[in-house]
């Protein structure tokens, strides 16, 4: 029975796709079956690791770059660097942070002179994209829990950005446009093992900003003719937990199962003044939070030869998801010009889209490393098969002062 299974893990080994991303590289190579005390230290999940992050017994420091050189010329940047420390104590902690930043470019104006017109682009923007991120992990004998901030910033080059001026009509055109957002999430940590029981739970709050603010401003012979701002600004909320129990079992290896829920709130706001026409109007939409679950199940299994030099792991789940988004509802927009203000406000809208899966995933690693061999050899794959159900309901928005409207649409795929 054993050379059977180890058969079918060779097989399973050679078809799948052979790529992964995590903490070490035994870690990103067999897609976390097998780690090393870099993953350890790095998380407080001992359920999910070989090693325990409260008994590592030694400090470690932690520092590498992860990219490609040849990034530099068009990003600006090499790729992300990552520094970490553990802190073998009574009550033993450790602290990661990582940085990354796409540069700009060339910087100064980008001047362009064809003897009419000339254009200045603006080239004040300092990265184009910065994630900067920190992560502090401390054991207190019967539990441990901590403390991250993960923090990502994008900073669009827009066409929009110039000074032109044309000499034949005396006109000065100046445009500003961004599009910057702001992404930023703070989450805490909880494990604790009671017993044969492991349990793990990550409390998480997102944050989400994109600012698309512009203005415009044409003068001809130094009196404008065009001269307006605006601010657009959309933010979203996403608060999330998580939790995991883990237990193993005699023969098969460690089940565990998963619980998550997870919510997200969005407001935006659009506001226009227009100092020509002395005019303002805004414009506020009312959204429905977006709500989501899934449940998820697993099992971690090894089989090794005698020795050890052969080993095998495999890591069956299934997950169940659901998912409802968030969706615009109504509007009310304002609108002032020659001391007149007229309000329209519109309810019952809804463009919902309502999604159910269930994905079955397999993970597999193999481990391959002889008594007299001075190095050894890793490999990890895995596939996934699953089925989604999406139910699309569109109802158009009406004025306050009507009934409002049944659904116009409502598919299912």
């Amino acid at each position: 029975m054993r050379k059977v299974f180890l058969f079918l893990m060779v097989i399973a080994l050679s078809v799948f796709t052979l790529s992964a991303q995590s903490t070490s590289i035994e870690g990103s190579t067999t897609y976390g079956l097998f780690n090393n005390a870099l993953d350890a230290a790095a998380t407080i999940d001992e359920s999910a690791t070989d090693l325990d992050f409260s008994k590592l017994g030694k400090d470690y420091l932690f520092a590498g770059i992860a990219g490609n050189p040849q990034w530099i010329p068009n990003r600006g940047s090499a790729g992300n660097f990552s520094l970490g420390y553990y802190k073998a104590a009574e009550k033993p902690w450790s602290i990661f942070t990582s940085f990354s930043m796409e540069g700009t470019g060339a910087q100064g104006p980008d001047v362009v002179d064809n003897g009419v017109d000339t254009v200045t682009k603006y080239n004040y923007r300092l990265f184009n994209k910065l994630n900067p991120n920190a992560t502090f992990l401390m054991n207190f004998g019967g539990f441990s829990t901590g403390l991250g901030l993960g923090v990502y910033l994008e900073d669009k080059d827009l066409p929009n950005n110039y000074k032109m001026t044309n000499s034949a009509t005396n006109t000065t055109t100046e445009m500003k446009d961004k599009e910057f957002t702001t992404n930023a999430s703070l989450f805490v940590p909880f494990y604790m093992e009671k017993e044969k029981l492991s349990h793990y739970a990550k409390l998480n709050v997102g944050l989400t900003i994109v600012d698309k603010s512009s203005s415009n401003y044409v003068a001809t012979n130094g009196t404008a003719t065009v001269d307006n701002e605006t601010k657009d600004i959309k933010t979203t909320i996403s608060p999330s937990v998580l939790y995991k129990l883990s237990m193993p079992t005699e023969k098969l290896g460690t089940f565990y199962g998963s619980g998550r829920i997870n919510l997200s709130m969005v407001s935006s706001s659009y506001e226009m003044a227009d100092k020509i026409l002395d005019s303002q109007s805004s414009n506020k939409i009312s959204y429905t939070p977006g709500f989501g679950a899934s449940l998820a199940a697993g099992l971690r299994m090894e089989q090794s030869t005698d020795g050890d030099w052969l080993r095998f792991r495999l890591n069956p789940e299934a997950t169940y998801s659901f998912n409802s988004k968030s969706y615009e509802t109504g509007y009310t927009s304002s609108s002032t010009s020659g001391g007149t203000t007229i309000t329209v406000t519109e309810v019952g809208g809804k463009d919902q889209d309502i999604r159910n899966s269930l994905t079955l995933r397999l993970r597999t690693a193999m481990e391959v490393k002889p008594e007299k061999w001075i190095v050894g050899l890793m490999l990890g794959a895995t596939g996934n098969v699953g089925f989604t159900n999406t139910i699309r309901t569109e109802t158009d928005a009406k004025p306050s002062d009507q009934e409002e409207d049944e659904p116009t649409e409502k598919n299912c795929k």
